[in-house]
């Protein structure tokens, strides 16, 4: 799908505020609303965006996010991907070049269900090398509105 000036606008102002209307956004591009509504659809519908909520973590409850990096085994990657994104703790996981291969985000409500998941999950996975894992302590900035 190539995408034009109007769609690469319209996914700019719908990272600001998905919620905003069809009226205003079309007011703001200076476009009908019946293109924006149109557009919207068939950006969601090919794969471009999702428009999703993006909840507040340590509002829920979720005072660590970790990331945990691993060198695992190349042969047991796909396996140990698959088994952490089934877990409710972890939020994403990508495979990554350098010394690690594989690195996930995940988030818990305390330093015992941290240590729970590093026992019982991460460190029970075959072919694991080596675990580094970092706390994070402070949103500073994100593309994320």
């Amino acid at each position: 799908m190539l995408l034009d000036d109007i769609d690469l606008a319209l996914i700019k102002e719908l990272e600001k505020d998905a919620r905003v209307s069809s009226d205003a956004l079309a007011q703001s591009l200076d476009i009908s609303s019946t293109t924006i509504r149109r557009r919207t659809r068939r950006l969601i519908q090919e794969g471009v965006i999702k428009i999703v909520a993006i909840p507040d973590l340590k509002k829920l409850g979720y005072s660590f996010i970790v990331g945990i990096q691993m060198e695992l085994d190349q042969k047991k990657i796909e396996y140990v991907t698959k088994e952490l994104i089934k877990h409710p703790n972890v939020r994403s996981v990508w495979t990554v070049t350098g010394r690690y291969n594989l690195t996930s985000m995940a988030v818990f409500k305390s330093t015992e269900e941290f240590s729970e998941f590093m026992r019982t999950v991460v460190g029970e996975f075959d072919g694991l090398k080596s675990v580094e894992t970092n706390i994070y302590l402070e949103l500073i900035g994100s593309q994320s509105r």
